[in-house]
């Protein structure tokens, strides 16, 4: 598995939000051993880093069980509302939607000097390092994503669409395959844009890392953590608003046609993911 630069910021989301994976609540007690696992793919921290590293990851992770996973807890309680009187709309999904963002966005500001300091004690080999692997991220996605002709690219995401959304609801009739192959048409070369997105956020990081021991460096790293959006490219930008509309209306337009049988299936799931992190939160005083 192969993550950008701020792997705990990945794996936290990895974690947290509302993926294909029944081992949630394993894959989160044990970030403490994933997160370095997974940087290990960009950066070979030596033993004194390592231990910096280890101590502000225990933090981290001490602050995210204490403050954000009692939210997510409560956010997967408002999806099983919404599920559950069928209030699931355009309107409800694009709150939850942003609500999810927001986590993100105070989990970026929370490791923003962390990855700061560290970045700062890069020695050029290590830079030199992040570079070969970043430039190999770039060609693995190219060649999985680029590669293949336009209809291909087309049948893929929908059959990774199928199978997302089928980790909810069980088996998909027809009529929301047929959905969500209109949906992967209508993106068109989406594949293209995000792609070229991701060159640039790296460029964009390489560049900062040329310049680590200037005053500015500490605000370049902020910008690349919690102001991504300056940095996007102008094809990415104009399609965002598309892709992020189209990806609501087939949440909604599925949701329209599932029965009762694969709602239930939808309830069932978060509570099964809410039962497996509970036991992982640090607000309460265990007895």
């Amino acid at each position: 598995m192969r993550v950008p630069l701020s792997p705990w910021l990945v794996i936290f989301a990895i974690a947290l939000s509302v993926g294909a994976c029944t081992r949630v609540g394993f894959a989160y007690k044990h970030l403490n051993t994933l997160i370095p696992w997974s940087m290990n793919d960009y950066l070979d921290m030596n033993s004194e880093q390592r231990r910096w590293f280890d101590e502000r990851l225990a933090d981290h992770l001490r602050w995210h069980c204490s403050h954000e996973l009692p939210r997510y807890l409560e956010w997967m309680d408002g999806i099983k509302t919404m599920v559950r009187n069928q209030q699931v709309s355009p309107v409800t999904i694009r709150a939850r939607m942003d609500e999810l963002k927001q986590a993100v966005d105070t989990l970026a500001v929370e490791i923003t000097p962390t990855s700061t300091d560290l970045l700062k004690q890069l020695t050029d080999q290590q830079v030199a390092e992040l570079k070969e692997e970043l430039d190999r991220d770039i060609r693995d996605r190219r060649k999985k994503y680029l590669d293949p002709s336009r209809g291909e690219q087309i049948r893929d995401r929908a059959a990774r669409m199928e199978e997302r959304i089928s980790f909810w609801t069980g088996s998909l009739n027809p009529a929301q395959k047929d959905r969500i192959m209109q949906w992967s048409v209508q993106l068109g070369d989406q594949n293209q844009a995000w792609v070229g997105n991701r060159i640039q956020w790296q460029r964009e990081l390489l560049e900062a890392l040329q310049h680590r021991g200037e005053p500015d460096f500490p605000q370049r790293v902020k910008q690349l953590l919690q102001d991504r959006e300056s940095l996007w490219t102008p094809a990415y930008r104009e399609s965002f608003s598309k892709t992020q509309e189209a990806a609501i209306s087939l949440i909604d337009d599925v949701y329209k046609t599932t029965d009762e049988t694969q709602r239930n299936q939808i309830v069932s799931r978060l509570t099964d993911i809410q039962k497996d992190l509970e036991p992982q939160r640090c607000d309460r005083t265990k007895n």
